[in-house]
């Protein structure tokens, strides 16, 4: 437990309670948050000035600078209450998951993944060349074959050039996609409208507009899931900042 720098209050002014003003949430590990807590006189009166002992119920957790900010050290819950003296406030609850992780698809290629909310994304992009149960997906080389393609479960590279797949992975032909024998690594699949929906909402983008159909929708939600900077997209490439980690090319 650490007191924080923030000025004492005097001691004919009693702390009757304390208040955490954030609720529960979750953090991801290596990352840092802020949270506030107030006191209130015998009066309800909000009291400035005060000095909080943080303290965590898990302290290989989580751990505190003395102002509040905690840093996400190791995987686990943990309660955290904030006191004076002899009082103490109601307990809030922080999780702390790995934001990163790893799967591996069945030709043993290995991609990052990424926890957006309560969804786990693969920020990489494919580039297996089985189904989950070993069939081989047809190679199509030839552009004209390629768009003359109409019952061949297929995959071709970027410009067909094999150097494009590390970065861009496989272009697959629809295909692929809706095939039963599933294209995903083992224990995934390709996400379905409702779990986009479900990613757009968590970034920010409302129920009602979510559920729009035919139409451009969000604002800025795409940014949150873009490379930043131009080294991968046409610049200027506004609005990009891959704070969700999904990483998306172009």
């Amino acid at each position: 437990s650490i007191e924080s720098t923030q000025s004492t209050v005097t001691a004919y002014d009693p702390v009757f309670s304390i208040e955490i003003l954030e609720d529960s949430f979750s953090l991801p590990l290596d990352s840092s948050a802020q949270i506030h807590a107030l006191g209130k006189d015998m009066n309800g009166d909000y009291m400035p000035g005060l000095v909080f002992t943080w303290h965590s119920t898990n302290e290989n957790t989580v751990s505190f600078d003395g102002a509040g900010n905690i840093t996400a050290i190791n995987e686990g819950i943990t309660s955290i209450t904030a006191s004076i003296r002899s009082v103490e406030s109601l307990p809030i609850q922080v999780e702390v998951f790995a934001m990163y992780g790893t799967v591996t698809d069945f030709d043993g290629n290995e991609y990052m993944t990424v926890k957006i909310g309560e969804q786990w994304w693969m920020a990489e992009n494919l580039r297996v060349t089985h189904f989950q149960n070993g069939d081989a997906v047809d190679f199509i080389e030839n552009a004209d074959d390629w768009w003359n393609n109409t019952s061949t479960a297929a995959y071709c590279y970027y410009a067909n050039l094999l150097e494009n797949q590390g970065l861009y992975g496989n272009l697959y032909s629809g295909l692929v996609v809706i095939d039963s024998r599933s294209i995903a690594p083992e224990g995934w699949h390709v996400p379905t409208d409702e779990e986009w929906m479900e990613l757009e909402m968590f970034l920010g983008m409302s129920q009602d507009e979510a559920a729009r159909t035919g139409v451009l929708r969000g604002a800025n939600m795409g940014g949150k899931l873009k490379f930043a900077g131009i080294e991968y997209w046409e610049s200027p490439n506004e609005g990009a900042t891959n704070e969700s980690g999904f990483s998306a090319l172009p």
